[in-house]
């Protein structure tokens, strides 16, 4: 059991080690925990994840926002990827933009929709 512990610790002492990270999305080196703005938002993956923040919003507020694009958004590295984006979507047929927060950590297949609001 001792040395599971030592494991955990030691795991988790490396945790808060900071350190540079290859950042697949926006193709840099970055340091963990800095906000980055994303190169290109039209790429398929952030397209892909403002659907997702659209769809996840919808089924969890029984909203029926229509999603149109992202239009920008930053990442920040950390046991995954934050992703803060603006997303235009329609409401009712009228346009607007919120904000979205959403966490993805593709190696564990998790991603999970951390904030969503009007901008």
């Amino acid at each position: 059991m001792a040395p599971k512990f030592h494991i955990f610790l030691l795991l988790l002492s490396l945790s808060f080690v900071p350190g540079q990270f290859h950042d697949i999305t926006v193709g840099r080196k970055v340091l963990v925990g800095q906000w980055l703005p994303i190169k290109n938002p039209k790429e398929a993956i952030v397209q892909e994840i403002g659907k997702f923040a659209v769809t996840t919003y919808n089924q969890d507020n029984q909203q029926k926002l229509v999603y149109q694009n992202v239009t920008r958004g930053q990442t920040q590295v950390v046991a995954g990827t934050n992703y803060r984006l603006t997303i235009a979507a329609k409401d009712n047929g009228t346009a607007n933009h919120y904000e979205a927060i959403v966490f993805d950590q593709p190696w564990t297949h998790t991603r999970n929709l951390t904030s969503f609001k009007p901008q």
